[in-house]
């Protein structure tokens, strides 16, 4: 007699292998996911979009810290270790991790933007105007013809050069992770579109901003500035642990009573001691610019928060104040 088949019961069975299958290549194309490292929330954030549906990369610099002042700690060093690709700007800005790459061996695996194809540089500005940003101070082994000695590192703030590393990024972890090599292609593509919906929206909402000036507490938006064209008069730079000289109070006063700066900007990071004086002794309105998204949720859309956030900060403190009749 022939025993009838338990059709169900076998499509069931087989429709859970399918499954369990289809889980388990997904599963390992996920294990085969590089450890990735990054330094500062904004290039976290990029990575993070990129990464998108295949992990989530680490991050050192985390809270309201600031990578100019922040302190190496032994789970950073573990986390290094285990890490199969590390992301960070450059010594000039990650100086406590300049002299770790130096004498650790790290080769291949270490990535900067900074010389990625499509990356534009901009000089760092010195003067009167702008003092020397204070994380040149104390860099171990730089050479004169190095370039961290004269490139201004904050060079995420220009949202055409977080499309440039986008890119490059695009093949490096391709090549690192060939089986997820058309998510990332996937993400890149979204993450440039929604880069480009931003530029478009800043520059409408800086253009009426373009002729205002402002002092800012250090020189960081070099690249956000040139990018939409705005105009500081100048920068603070002040070391938190090296007050500003009399001298140096007397200069930036000038500045912002010559040249009839509307707002000074302090940063979340620092205290803002000095700009309250300012603002006492001149008129100035009192903005605030935080350049790494010290408040900002991880994740992706820490980036793109940053950036309005900048541009908000700028377009309120800028506002012309009504004339009361």
């Amino acid at each position: 007699m022939t025993k009838k088949r338990d059709w169900p019961n076998q499509l069931i069975v087989m429709g859970i292998a399918a499954c369990l299958t289809l889980s388990a290549g997904i599963g390992s194309a996920r294990a085969s996911a590089p450890r990735v490292v990054v330094t500062i929330k904004p290039l976290h954030s990029l990575v993070a979009g990129m990464m998108h549906d295949v992990g989530t990369p680490e991050l050192i610099v985390r809270g309201s810290l600031s990578p100019h002042l922040y302190a190496f700690r032994p789970s950073d060093i573990g986390m290094l270790e285990k890490a199969d690709l590390v992301i960070w700007v450059g010594a000039t800005m990650e100086t406590f991790l300049h002299r770790h790459f130096t004498h650790s061996g790290y080769g291949t695996n270490v990535v900067s933007p900074l010389k990625m194809r499509g990356v534009t540089l901009l000089a760092k500005r010195r003067g009167t105007k702008w003092e020397p940003d204070y994380d040149e101070v104390g860099q171990v082994g730089m050479r004169s013809d190095d370039m961290n000695s004269w490139v201004d590192a904050h060079i995420w703030l220009d949202p055409h050069n977080a499309r440039a590393f986008i890119e490059g990024l695009e093949g490096i972890l391709a090549r690192h992770d060939p089986d997820n090599g058309q998510i990332y292609a996937r993400n890149g593509k979204r993450l440039r579109s929604r880069l480009a919906k931003l530029e478009s929206e800043l520059k409408t909402q800086l253009a009426s901003h373009r002729t205002d000036v402002y002092l800012v507490f250090h020189d960081a938006y070099q690249y956000f500035e040139r990018r939409f064209g705005l105009h500081p008069v100048g920068s603070i730079t002040v070391h938190p642990e090296n007050p500003p000289s009399a001298r140096r109070i007397v200069e930036v006063r000038g500045l912002v009573v010559e040249r009839g700066a509307t707002c000074v900007f302090s940063e979340p990071q620092f205290k803002s001691g000095i700009v309250e004086r300012l603002i006492h002794e001149t008129g100035a309105r009192h903005g605030v610019l935080d350049p790494i998204g010290a408040d900002l949720n991880l994740g992706p859309d820490l980036y793109f928060d940053l950036l309005s956030n900048l541009a908000q900060s700028l377009s309120d403190c800028l506002q012309p104040v009504p004339r009361i009749r």
